[in-house]
């Protein structure tokens, strides 16, 4: 394989190092770094990417998380990361490292072939090289470029190129890429090239416009209120006045204290009502049998209101706060965000798709956040939204990251579970904050 230019390698320890630089190719131009002493000094300075364009990671739970500044500067200065990493263990946090290198604009590849030849690309084309979504083959008369043809079809999409680079095979049997005036020899397998380009595809795709700026000004008198000791977990109703106070949207509801009230309101909804039992502490509303949905009519309302208020009796210990009465949410679009305290990276977000919260999430973002990172790590999660779907979830999950920011150690656990995505935005069917003893010193 031909040597890789212009690129810095940075791996755990440096057995890593030197096996992944003898597969990927390494000259005079190719610096190294392992994670053991003096990894801060280089962090530090940052990547000069106008000699190493390409910055080459394999992640573990030893590596610190100032890589991902790096990477990001690598990426601002339109260079590229690229991330070898195989199989990763969820118990540890090289799992975490991989979302926030992506959020930062990183190829995570687990073929080392695959990720060598992306690398030369990258290296010897840049700048010339720019968005592509498709490569023009020459020809697909021979069984090799037959292949390629097969191996690029099903995912080259049609979009805004600047150039589209060729593909071609010349006399001596070498497969060639061209791009503007530069041609580089992919000395590499149909497949792999195959799979090098797609990954191209995929990357150059995910290039959106950053989204404007989002202006959060929280009702300070809504929050003083309530983000204040003695330490308790808020309400789902409280929980939400709170965010609400951050701009995050619940669907229309109420809190009913009688059932002429409930009954009153769920006929102003004008559809299926959603019934849920407000209590202190309630958390397992859910498994409890807190929730009623699909009620429709005055007598079904009642039971349904009767029968929760039984239920809490039932229960003993607080008395119930209401029933709230709740437009009915139908949809499959329904996320959950959820706040917790890492040892090296404070408060962060974890975000995700799942019915059980306990699983690996989908997303993560760190505080303090804006919405052009929490829009970027929406679109790396979740490449399928649309850019509407994708706007609304990543105000919702900055809305979110301020609240948990402004407040700090004012709050515990802080979660939204789940976040239903509708055509009017994004909005919280549930969603619990614990307050914390903390009190500022004014």
């Amino acid at each position: 394989m031909e040597q890789v230019t212009n690129a810095m390698i940075v791996s755990p320890d440096t057995r890593t190092t030197r096996y992944l630089s003898q597969s990927i190719g390494k000259d005079t131009s190719c610096e190294v770094i392992t994670t053991a002493k003096g990894f801060e000094k280089k962090i530090a300075g940052f990547i000069d990417t106008s000699a190493f364009p390409v910055l080459i990671i394999v992640p573990s739970e030893k590596m610190p998380f100032s890589i991902i500044s790096m990477c990001g500067h690598c990426n601002r200065q339109h260079g590229l990361t690229l991330v070898w990493a195989t199989e990763l263990s969820a118990s540890d946090d090289s799992w975490l490292l991989l979302k926030l290198l992506e959020n930062e604009g990183a190829i995570v590849c687990d073929e080392l072939d695959t990720l060598a030849l992306i690398a030369r690309i990258f290296s010897e084309t840049r700048p010339t090289l720019g968005p592509f979504s498709t490569v023009h083959l020459a020809d697909t008369k021979s069984a090799v470029m037959a292949h390629l043809a097969n191996a690029l079809q099903q995912h080259s999409t049609s979009g805004n190129s600047i150039e589209v680079p060729k593909i071609k095979m010349n006399q001596a049997a070498q497969i060639i890429f061209e791009f503007e005036k530069q041609s580089l020899v992919l000395d590499a397998s149909p497949t792999v090239i195959g799979r090098a380009m797609v990954t191209l595809f995929c990357h150059f795709s995910k290039r959106v416009k950053s989204p404007l700026s989002l202006d959060i000004q929280p009702d300070a008198e809504i929050v003083q209120m309530i983000a204040r000791p003695p330490a308790r977990i808020l309400s789902e109703t409280t929980s939400k006045r709170l965010l609400g106070a951050f701009g995050l949207k619940s669907p229309n509801e109420m809190l009913c204290d009688s059932p002429s009230k409930a009954v009153r309101f769920a006929r102003e909804l004008g559809g299926p009502a959603t019934l849920k039992l407000v209590r202190p502490n309630f958390l397992s509303r859910k498994t409890a049998g807190g929730v009623i949905r699909d009620v429709i009519g005055p007598s079904d309302i009642q039971k349904a209101y009767q029968s929760l208020m039984s239920l809490s009796q039932k229960m003993g210990g607080p008395k119930a706060l209401g029933i709230l009465v709740s437009e009915q949410i139908d949809t499959d679009r329904l996320y959950w965000l959820d706040a917790k305290k890492h040892e090296h990276l404070g408060r962060i977000i974890y975000f995700g798709k799942r019915s059980q919260m306990s699983e690996q999430p989908d997303g993560v973002i760190t505080l303090p956040c804006s919405l052009e990172p929490c829009y970027d790590a929406v679109s790396v999660a979740f490449p399928t939204l649309t850019a509407p779907e994708i706007e609304s979830f990543a105000q919702a999950l900055c809305r979110f990251g301020a609240m948990c920011t402004s407040l700090d150690r004012h709050i515990g656990v802080s979660q939204i579970h789940p976040l239903a995505l509708t055509d009017d935005g994004a909005l919280m069917l549930d969603a619990v904050v614990g307050i914390t003893d903390f009190q500022s010193d004014r």
